[in-house]
């Protein structure tokens, strides 16, 4: 999995599992490579992202599949130096239960939002968020009843605007559809925003 800042592919995440999962970056468009593993895993992946904000900043997630009787892996880590190092978030909530990590985001200030996927009876995942690198998370209660879509799968984005943050869910990979909320701080209240995030 790569992840591009403008034109240039900056780093790519190794997360097949059951292996070790690491990065590698190049600061040169691939002429040097460097580096790092990030965890060990000991199931196969479910869910994995990469992506840099900046040509500085960056963040990683992962998450396994869940097994019975074992639980799930669940890991995210950001980078302020390009990648050179990473750094883990703290505890991903619901570590080792059936919430299977399937989405995730980061906004430039630091702030993260992440989805977990609940059971078939459910229509939605649980949405959370933390603004101090993972060292606590709290839930964020979207107003679902405003939302005509069902089976919301996942996080898509997140973006933080000067009147407040948006995240946009998305029913991928089974269905097309997209719903956004919006919220002047990221512990809310949150309010449904349509189909897509406003353009800028």
């Amino acid at each position: 999995m790569a992840a591009e800042t403008g034109s240039k592919v900056q780093a790519v995440l190794y997360a097949s599992g059951p292996l070790d999962c690491s990065v590698s970056v190049t600061p040169d468009e691939g002429v040097t490579w460097f580096g790092q593993s990030l965890t060990a895993l000991d199931r196969p992946v479910e869910y994995a992202k990469l992506e840099f904000l900046t040509p500085e900043l960056g963040f990683a997630a992962v998450g396994t599949q869940h097994s019975p009787g074992g639980g799930e892996e669940k890991y995210a880590f950001f980078t302020h130096n390009g990648g050179q190092s990473w750094t883990a978030f703290g505890a991903l909530p619901h570590f080792g239960t059936s919430h299977i990590l399937s989405g995730f985001s980061m906004t430039p200030n630091g702030t993260a939002f992440l989805t977990l996927a609940t059971g078939p009876e459910e229509n939605w995942p649980l949405l959370y968020c933390s603004a101090d690198g993972g060292a606590s998370w709290q839930t964020a209660e979207l107003p679902w009843d405003d939302c005509a879509l069902a089976y919301l799968n996942h996080l898509s984005r997140a973006e933080q605007r000067p009147e407040g943050f948006y995240v946009l869910l998305t029913q991928l990979p089974y269905s097309g559809g997209n719903a956004a909320f919006f919220a002047p701080t990221a512990q809310g209240p949150w309010s449904y925003a349509g189909d897509a995030i406003p353009d800028a």
